[in-house]
């Protein structure tokens, strides 16, 4: 065996990762920040290297990396991509395989892609086990709880949700224009408002609400804020998201965002997004004062 590359798919998991390998080995391991230093490892001694995918991606791809990668194209490279279900089924993963040609490679992931979920985009309708081949070992929710490494938890299912009227909200078509209209969200931000008291106990706990997308994020976010300035609440609520980015090279810095790996996704509102993170964070600094 040549190399071990771990390969995670935001930028802050590649320091984050890193942290946890030299805390148990301390000097074990060296973060990458930038493709030009992952290149320099990947030709030098370092045996394990902690990157992203997209800075891997490009070190394959660039030309002006052609020269010092092509002498790893045939050597033994073990490869263990973290959160593989979403960062695999692109071109990136073809790159990788068409590239390294004695490559072995292992996936972590929470969510498989099955049959039943797969999703289809210019290479094909793919699954974990199409791209990995046999599941080696499952470590699921239950087991967690039972070594004690995660919290017991509860889940509550919410139907129909009430007008101010009493009226319910009825459901003909359940689908993505459905869950994000603002008139919805509005009447959730509405519910949370109502129950936020009595569901943390009295505010000794935090509570934290996903969103589908981005851009659902930025409405449930306004909705939350306009609502407190009409002095319908006082909860104190952040956001934090990732702007969407291209796999492209961030030589300045390394610090590559999570990326869309679907194909097709539409790329026109990226700043919009990056505007609207500012924004919120500048919301977060005067809250808290920092």
């Amino acid at each position: 065996m040549h190399k071990v590359l771990f390969v995670v798919d935001r930028a802050d998991l590649d320091y984050q990762t890193s942290r946890e390998f030299n805390y148990f080995s301390p000097d074990c391991v060296d973060t990458t920040d930038n493709t030009r230093q992952l290149v320099e490892q990947m030709a030098g001694d370092n045996r394990l290297i902690v990157t992203t995918i997209q800075k891997l991606n490009t070190a394959i791809k660039k030309p002006r990396h052609e020269v010092a990668m092509e002498s790893l194209k045939d050597k033994r490279i073990v490869f263990i991509f973290d959160e593989c279900h979403r960062s695999q089924f692109g071109e990136t993963h073809k790159n990788i395989v068409k590239f390294f040609t004695k490559a072995q490679m292992f996936g972590f992931t929470g969510t498989p892609i099955f049959a039943d979920n797969a999703a289809s985009n210019e290479h094909g309708k793919r699954t974990t086990k199409d791209l990995f081949q046999e599941c080696l070992h499952k470590y699921v929710i239950t087991n967690a709880i039972a070594d004690e490494n995660v919290l017991k938890f509860s889940v509550e299912y919410w139907g129909k949700i009430k007008r101010k009227d009493g009226t319910l909200i009825t459901e003909p078509k359940l689908d993505r224009e459905f869950f994000e209209n603002p008139d919805r969200i509005s009447l959730i931000v509405d519910w949370i408002i109502a129950n936020h008291h009595r569901k943390t106990h009295g505010k000794k706990f935090s509570a934290m609400l996903y969103a589908s997308s981005v851009d659902t994020l930025i409405t449930y976010y306004d909705t939350f804020k306009n609502k407190r300035k009409q002095g319908l609440h006082d909860l104190r609520v952040i956001t934090i998201f990732t702007p969407g980015y291209n796999e492209e090279d961030q030589d300045a810095n390394g610090l590559i965002g999570e990326p869309d790996f679907n194909i097709s996704a539409d790329t026109s509102n990226r700043s919009h997004s990056r505007d609207k993170l500012n924004q919120f964070i500048a919301d977060y600094n005067q809250m808290y004062q920092t």
